[in-house]
C-alpha cells in the first residue's frame, strides 16, 4: 500500500472505513540520534519520522505524547502525512487529547488539498455523516471520495460505491455501484466482497447468482467478517449455491459465533 514502513491501525468508527495512522516515507537507514538531531533542526521528515518511531516504539519507548508533538511541528510545516495523522489523533482523541472534530477537519484539509488519498477519503466521511456543520454535505463527500478513490485507494472506492448505490451526491447508479464493489473486492476489502455477496444472494441490484454469493461469502468469511461466516453457514445448511453440507454449515457458524454474533449461537443452541 505504497511505500510505508509499518502501518499503526488505530480503528475508528467513521462509516465503513477504518483510520490508520500513516508511516509513509519512514526512513529506515538513518539512527535514531540522526533522526533527532535532524528533526531539532527543523526537518520536518525528520520530524515526521519521529513521530512514527514514538508512535510504534522503533529504537525508543512508545510515547503517544511525544508521536503527537512530532506530528504536529511537521504537519505545521506543511508535511501532508503528519497533517493526515492529526486528523486521525484528533477524531478519536487517541488518548493525547480530546476528540475535536473541528481540528481534525482542519488537518485532514490541509492534507487532502495536498493530494493525501487516505486523508481525501476521511474529510469525505465528516462531510457524509453530517460532522461538518451538522449539515450531511453528499455532493463534497462525493467529490472527496473520487478523488481519493482515483488515486486507487481502495476504502474511498468502497465509499464511492455506496454512494452511486444509495444516490448519494450522484444519480443512482447500480451498474457503477456494481463495478467499484467487485473492483475493492477483488483487491481484497472485506466489506466489499460481503456487499457483493449479498448483491449476488438478493438478485435486487444486479442478476441473482448464488454461486457468487458463495464465493464473495467465503472470500469475506475467511477474513473474519462473523455476518459472512454466518450468511455462508446458512447456505451450505440451506444447499444455497453450493451442495449441501450441514459440517461445513456448523464450522462457519461456530466462527461466527466465537466473534460475537448472537444469531449464529442462536442456531448452533438449537441444532445441539
Amino acid at each position: 500500500m505504497k511505500n510505508i514502513f509499518l502501518f499503526v491501525v488505530f480503528i475508528c468508527s467513521i462509516l465503513i472505513s477504518s483510520c490508520t495512522k500513516s508511516s509513509e516515507n519512514y526512513q529506515k537507514n538513518d539512527t535514531i540520534k540522526e533522526i533527532q538531531v535532524k528533526a531539532n533542526n527543523g526537518d520536518k521528515e525528520a520530524q515526521y519520522n519521529l513521530g512514527v518511531m514514538y508512535t510504534i516504539g522503533k529504537d525508543v519507548v512508545p510515547n503517544p505524547e511525544l508521536a503527537f508533538k512530532w506530528f504536529e511541528k511537521a504537519a505545521i510545516q506543511g508535511d501532508a502525512e503528519a497533517q493526515y495523522n492529526l486528523g486521525v489523533i484528533y477524531t478519536d482523541g487517541e488518548g493525547v487529547v480530546e476528540p475535536n472534530i473541528e481540528k481534525a477537519l482542519y488537518w485532514y484539509t490541509k492534507s487532502a488539498d495536498l493530494g493525501n488519498k487516505e486523508a481525501q477519503n476521511n474529510l469525505g466521511n465528516l462531510y457524509r455523516n453530517g460532522s461538518v456543520n451538522g449539515i450531511k454535505d453528499y455532493k463534497k463527500a462525493f467529490e472527496l471520495y473520487n478523488k481519493s478513490a482515483s488515486q486507487g485507494y481502495v476504502l474511498a472506492n468502497v465509499n464511492l460505491a455506496d454512494m452511486y448505490l444509495n444516490g448519494y451526491g450522484v444519480e443512482r447508479n447500480f451498474q457503477k455501484a456494481y463495478e467499484l464493489y467487485k473492483a475493492s473486492a477483488e483487491q481484497g476489502d472485506v466489506d466489499a466482497q460481503f456487499i457483493l455477496a449479498g448483491m449476488y444472494e438478493s438478485g435486487n441490484e444486479i442478476e441473482k447468482n448464488l454461486t457468487e454469493a458463495v464465493k464473495w461469502y467465503t472470500k469475506a468469511a475467511e477474513q473474519g467478517d462473523s455476518q459472512a461466516q454466518l450468511n455462508l453457514g446458512k447456505m451450505y445448511q440451506e444447499g444455497s449455491g453450493v451442495k449441501k453440507d450441514d459440517e461445513n454449515a456448523i464450522m462457519w457458524f461456530k466462527r461466527s459465533a466465537q466473534l460475537g454474533n448472537n444469531e449464529a449461537q442462536s442456531i448452533i443452541d438449537k441444532n445441539s
